[in-house]
């Protein structure tokens, strides 16, 4: 049964081949045309991120991480950023920086019918104590000062 009202459903008519060329014309010529300003759109996008950082702040930090001077582009700096929030626990940077080189975390975990409740409950308290106490055990390198920012 179709969903809304089926008295306003037309039926299905046969067109002439003059007409479906004509429509079939149409649709590929607006086609072409969504596609190029899809395409200018993203040279825009890519000449931004390929040009020089405008803010000093920005431009240091990159440094700081260790980036030639040629590779000083807003692109890099979109990236440093994301790092460093990744580093400091923001999940989303790290799935953004990590996808970047073809690395994705796992958001699942594999939990067996038989683990109980507290087994669970126990495991997460000791990562959240570790994290807490110490959160060098979590990552290799500690985050940069926010002053670099």
């Amino acid at each position: 049964m179709p969903r809304g009202n089926p008295d306003k459903i037309k039926p299905h008519q046969v067109k002439s081949g003059q007409e479906a060329r004509e429509r079939g014309s149409k649709g590929g010529i607006r086609s072409g045309q969504v596609r190029r300003e899809k395409s200018a759109a993203s040279d825009v996008a890519r000449m931004i991120l390929s040009g020089h950082i405008p803010v000093e702040s920005a431009k240091t930090l990159v440094r700081k991480m260790g980036l030639p001077e040629t590779e000083l582009n807003v692109q890099a700096a979109i990236i440093a950023g994301q790092a460093i929030a990744a580093m400091k626990g923001n999940h989303k940077a790290a799935e953004f920086v990590l996808g970047l080189v073809g690395e994705t975390p796992s958001d699942q975990v594999n939990i067996s019918a038989e683990q109980s409740r507290g087994d669970l409950k126990k495991m997460f308290t000791e990562v959240d104590h570790a994290a807490k106490s110490d959160p060098s055990k979590i990552f290799n390198e500690q985050a940069p000062p926010d002053d670099d920012r």
